[in-house]
């Protein structure tokens, strides 16, 4: 009838939105604002139609996904409101059909030309009849999550690699005291006061830790589980029990290889981080002169006071104390050989970009991980997650990572990059210094030595299986 408001708003596709389907808001709206937090709800209608791909569009989730061989966590990141643009959709409070317009079994809906049978199919056992209708008026509610939400594209490194500690993560801090208590004799000073002599042993000293807890959410099960025997994921949290890396100890250069006591799949639980990826590591040409601290190479531009030394005639423990020139620096300890053109390894942890979360070298230590189940958001079709006939079993649960920290970070002489877990004090001055085992790798009082902990890549709890 002229005149007449239509019941409805006009749906329409907008392209700014990000929702390929048409929709509108009604106008009716809540809000809730205060020191508890912020939350919004709209009433929104969508088309019967296309209630399907309106609820994975707002709500989000994540899938594990291979590609050429290698398993990737994805997300598709829950709709952002379009003019409160900090918050995020949490969860579809409602759902109120409307407009009915027959059943399945008069005006069946098909998919590619096959016939759906519910929004969890293809596998369904009760094929009765259902009511269909025109429009969808559904009540979203928005927040703002405790997380960043950022996406694939967002998270990549320099190499096209996702880095997954970058979202999803959230950070909790407390605060708590231990007693330092050592054994005498056990431990040498890898550096000044002075090398290679033992400790002695104390008790007593309280020393405070802080404590982090990062939460890492919604996380497929086929991501974090190692597969049982007949295929589907119930085993260990590998990621979160194994090291996937090797990397170099930066107190005694030992590099941790298959075959060694520390090598990638051993426990990751206990470990210090070191910078993320091999890029902190820079290989020079160099001079050395026996009982000399000076190193000449060709060009010193991008090393820096505390970076580590590490080479054929470099004292285990060195570090560079000062930078001469543009060709030549002043390491710690003294170099025992003469060499022309020898390879000596720089190690840096200067660059914050290399910093897992921002945290200096060997300052963090990954105390283990508990692993909460939550019901998956969706129907696992939805979410991308495959069925039995695909290798990979229907889930119905997805998980929180809940990851536990001790960050310390002790006082020690400016010119020493080492930080953090694997130092100790020292009485004279007050300062903590790294030290090394005296016995070594191979069961005898030689090089390789090891530290109090062994050094991590973190960014191996992120990975997928």
């Amino acid at each position: 009838m002229a005149g007449v408001n239509h019941p409805f708003p006009a749906l329409q596709q907008y392209a700014t939105s990000g929702l390929l389907f048409p929709w509108a808001f009604t106008g009716n709206s809540n809000a809730h604002l205060g020191e508890d937090g912020v939350g919004w709800t709209e009433e929104m209608y969508v088309e019967w139609k296309d209630f399907r791909q309106a609820v994975q569009a707002l709500l989000g989730y994540s899938y594990r996904r291979v590609i050429s061989g290698v398993p990737t966590l994805r997300r598709v990141l829950p709709w952002q409101h379009p003019y409160f643009n900090q918050l995020f959709v949490k969860n579809i409070q409602s759902v109120v059909p409307m407009r009915m317009e027959g059943t399945s079994q008069t005006n069946p809906i098909t998919r590619d030309g096959i016939p759906v049978v519910g929004v969890g199919d293809p596998f369904a056992s009760n094929r009765g009849p259902w009511t269909e209708y025109n429009i969808v008026k559904m009540v979203v509610q928005f927040w703002r999550p405790p997380y960043y939400i950022r996406s694939d594209t967002d998270i990549l490194d320099a190499d096209g690699v996702p880095q997954e500690w970058l979202r999803f993560t959230d950070r909790e801090w407390t605060i708590t005291n231990q007693v330092l208590s050592r054994e005498g004799q056990q431990f040498l000073w890898a550096t000044p006061p002075p090398a290679g002599s033992a400790i002695p042993g104390a008790v007593g000293a309280t020393i405070p830790h802080i404590k982090l807890k990062r939460t890492w959410y919604q996380i497929p099960e086929a991501a974090l589980f190692t597969r049982v025997a007949d295929g589907t994921p119930g085993g260990i949290p590998f990621t979160q029990t194994y090291t996937q890396t090797g990397v170099i100890n930066p107190v005694t250069f030992y590099y941790y290889l298959p075959g060694t006591p520390a090598n990638p799949n051993s426990p990751i639980i206990n470990t210090v981080n070191v910078p993320i990826g091999e890029s902190w590591i820079f290989d020079k040409t160099c001079d050395t002169t026996l009982n000399s601290a000076t190193i000449t190479m060709a060009d010193t531009s991008d090393l820096g006071v505390g970076d580590a030394a590490t080479g054929l005639g470099i004292s285990p423990g060195s570090v560079i104390v000062s930078i001469t020139n543009g060709t030549t620096v002043v390491i710690s300890r003294v170099a025992t050989r003469t060499d022309v053109g020898t390879l000596v390894v720089f190690h840096s942890d200067r660059n914050e970009s290399l910093r897992f979360w921002g945290f200096p070298m060997g300052t963090l230590r990954f105390e283990g991980a508990v692993i909460k189940s939550r019901p998956l958001q969706l129907p696992p079709s939805l979410m991308q997650i495959p069925f039995f006939r695909e290798s990979e079993p229907i889930s119905q649960q997805q998980y929180d990572v809940e990851m536990h920290f001790d960050y310390f970070d002790p006082p020690r002489p400016y010119t020493y990059q080492l930080r953090g877990h694997n130092l100790m004090p020292w009485t004279g001055n007050g300062m903590w210094y790294p030290v090394n085992s005296q016995q070594g790798v191979d069961g005898a009082q030689t090089a390789p030595f090891l530290t109090p902990f062994h050094y991590a890549q973190f960014t191996d709890l992120f990975k997928i299986l």
